[in-house]
């Protein structure tokens, strides 16, 4: 029986399961070696962008040094001109000194801390330090120039209580003096516990925000935001930078600390960490999205880190891997076939030119000298098998020739069943399907022009057409002449 055969053919459970586990892991070792990659250069991002964090918080100390620096100067020049005394010596070196202070900040300042590498960075921070350790040391003489200036005052004062004691007796002149002097104690004695009182209150105050600032840029430093986080971090920071600048009152700065800045960090905090383990699972999830693109050729789509991309991307991996299963399948049934058809000498002459939609494989095979065997095998796993003569244009067998078409369907029967066992010792289940018997009505004739084959197949086959016609016709003669003999 070795008519038109018609079965399904699939793989093996555990050959396609032996596949599927190789496939899997060769994609885990590529999802591993990105995901080593990214993390080393997320890891160098994060020194770069700590070390640019804290040349931007140094420098926003400095700036609050100085301002309190210049409080301080403005303070001194309000005492002198209250006092009504020349600028003291030392108060003039303290100016000099502060603005030069003040210099060197605007031009570590102007270096380029927008780069990427680390050891400039971390140069301008060392400058940053030494500038901050130099302005401590300026600020430091403050209590010296203050002396220098109530020094200047009181020698005033004394000149002035000098000049009235000429005109007084020397009783009235030392005790005025002495009430100037005590005036004079207690005045300074009250200035400096009112001042010292207003400055511990609001340095108490300015505390407790810098702690919640440095806790705000622990929470921030070095982690990605979105862009609806990003604009939260922003506006306390504005926020951050308008009650260190605002010159308020101590109670103003509590209120505004426990009100305005506690609950913001709070919820900055929680948002971070959320998008974190979000972007967390999106980059294992999208290194193995790229694995399986590359392994598939298909070109990866970009998508957004959300929770949505998430599902996106493994209903798109669960696709690719179902193609790329039955991709794998349906190559290692190809090639098992033309293995098999070899095995069993029947050459692979070529396949059609143009395969008809959901055809995986189509191959014609050398039979004998004038006839094939058709093989076809779609994506559905149906596999068919047709016996047939071979010509160079399309027609039907004749009487004759459809004859030894069925002789030949005969004798392809038993390789027919060896080639079924040769399938099925590579794994290849052929299910029970339409085996038809050999007969002239299955016979065909196959058109070499629509197969790409060798020029030496398609000459052999005009060459037996040509033979064929002639043998005819010297037939048609001979039947013509006994006929004209018997009349």
């Amino acid at each position: 029986m070795s008519g038109p055969k018609d079965s399904r053919i699939s793989l093996e459970e555990m050959r396609r399961r032996e596949m599927e586990r190789r496939r899997r892991e060769e994609l885990e070792r590529k999802r591993r070696e990105a995901e080593r990659r990214r993390l080393e250069e997320e890891a160098r991002r994060k020194r770069v962008k700590d070390l640019q964090d804290s040349i931007a918080c140094s420098s926003r100390e400095l700036d609050t040094a100085l301002g309190c620096g210049r409080e301080q100067l403005s303070g001194l020049k309000k005492k002198i001109a209250e006092f009504g005394v020349a600028p003291t010596a030392e108060y003039q070196k303290l100016t000099r000194d502060v603005e030069e202070v003040a210099q060197e900040i605007v031009t570590v300042r102007a270096r380029d801390a927008a780069t990427e590498n680390e050891q400039p960075l971390r140069d301008i921070l060392a400058d940053f330090q030494k500038v901050s350790d130099k302005f401590r040391r300026v600020l430091d003489d403050t209590p010296r120039v203050l002396a220098s200036i109530t020094a200047a005052y009181t020698e005033k004062l004394t000149s002035e209580i000098a000049e009235l004691a000429a005109s007084l007796a020397e009783e009235e002149k030392r005790r005025r003096e002495a009430a100037k002097e005590e005036q004079i104690r207690k005045a300074e004695r009250e200035i400096r516990e009112r001042d010292e009182k207003l400055r511990q209150e609001r340095e108490a105050a300015l505390s407790e925000i810098s702690e919640m600032e440095t806790l705000f840029r622990k929470t921030v430093s070095g982690r990605e935001a979105p862009s609806e986080v990003q604009d939260e971090i922003d506006a306390l920071e504005s926020m951050l930078r308008a009650a260190e600048k605002g010159g308020h009152n101590a109670e103003y700065l509590r209120s505004f600390a426990a009100i305005s800045l506690a609950p913001r960090l709070s919820a900055i905090g929680k948002k971070l960490a959320d998008y974190e383990n979000l972007k967390r699972d999106y980059g294992i999830l999208s290194d193995e999205y790229l694995a399986v693109c590359q392994e598939a050729g298909v070109a990866p789509k970009t998508f957004p880190v959300s929770k949505t991309s998430l599902n996106f991307m493994k209903a798109e991996i669960d696709v690719i891997q179902q193609t790329l299963a039955k991709r794998d399948a349906e190559r290692y049934i190809s090639n098992a076939i033309n293995e098999v058809m070899e095995e069993m000498g029947y050459r692979l002459m070529g396949g059609l030119r143009e395969r008809p939609a959901g055809i995986v494989k189509s191959g014609l095979y050398r039979f004998n000298d004038s006839t094939a065997v058709s093989v076809t095998y779609d994506s559905n796993g149906d596999m068919c098998m047709e016996l047939g003569a071979l010509d160079t244009e399309d027609r039907e067998p004749d009487v004759q020739e459809a004859a030894s078409l069925k002789r030949d369907m005969e004798s392809f029967c038993a390789g027919y069943r060896r080639i079924r066992e040769k399938l099925a010792e590579k794994g290849l289940v052929i299910h029970e399907g339409i085996e038809l018997p050999p007969d002239t009505e299955y016979a065909q004739v196959f058109n070499l022009s629509d197969y790409d084959v060798a020029d030496a197949d398609y000459r052999e086959a005009e060459q037996n057409r040509n033979r064929s016609i002639s043998v005819t016709g010297q037939e048609n003669a001979l039947r013509h002449l006994s006929y004209d003999g018997e009349q």
